[in-house]
C-alpha cells in the first residue's frame, strides 16, 4: 500500500512530537526538584520559552523527515537517512532522561557521545538531499 503525502506528513510530524512527549514525561518532574536549583547564567531564558521552542524544533524535525521520505522509500539513501533520523529521535529522548534523571551533569554529558556521533553521520549522509 502506498501512502500519499498527506499521511506521510502526519506521520512525520507525529513521530518527533511523540518523542518529545516521551522525553518530557521523564524530564518534567526534574524541573522543580533539580533544574530550578542550578546556578544558571544571566542569559538563561525563562522557563516558559522551552515548551514552544522544543515543540517548534520537533515540528521542524518532522518536516525534515517528510521531505526526505517523500523522495521515495524505495531508495536506499532514503531508508538510511530515515533510520538515522529515528535513531536520533530515540537518542534525544534517552539522553534527556540521563541528564534530568541522573541529576549529575558530568555523567550525563558522557552519554551524549552517541547523540553527537549520530548527528555527524546524519549530516554526512543527508547533505546530498
Amino acid at each position: 500500500m502506498k501512502l500519499n503525502n498527506f499521511f506521510k506528513f502526519i506521520i512525520s510530524i507525529s513521530l518527533p512530537i511523540l518523542a518529545g512527549i516521551i522525553g518530557s514525561i521523564f524530564t518534567t518532574p526534574s524541573i522543580d526538584l533539580w533544574y530550578s536549583t542550578l546556578i544558571k547564567p544571566a542569559l538563561n531564558p525563562p522557563s516558559w520559552v522551552f515548551a514552544p521552542t522544543w515543540t517548534s524544533l520537533y515540528v521542524l524535525m518532522g518536516i525534515s523527515m517528510f521531505l526526505v521520505w517523500k523522495k521515495g522509500f524505495n531508495r536506499k539513501d532514503v531508508k538510511i537517512a530515515l533510520l538515522i533520523f529515528i535513531t536520533q529521535l530515540i537518542l534525544n529522548s534517552v539522553v534527556n532522561n540521563f541528564f534530568c534523571c541522573s541529576q549529575h551533569r558530568w555523567s550525563s554529558n558522557r552519554n551524549r557521545f552517541p547523540l553527537v556521533y549520530n548527528s555527524c553521520n546524519n549530516y554526512r549522509i543527508c547533505k546530498n538531499f
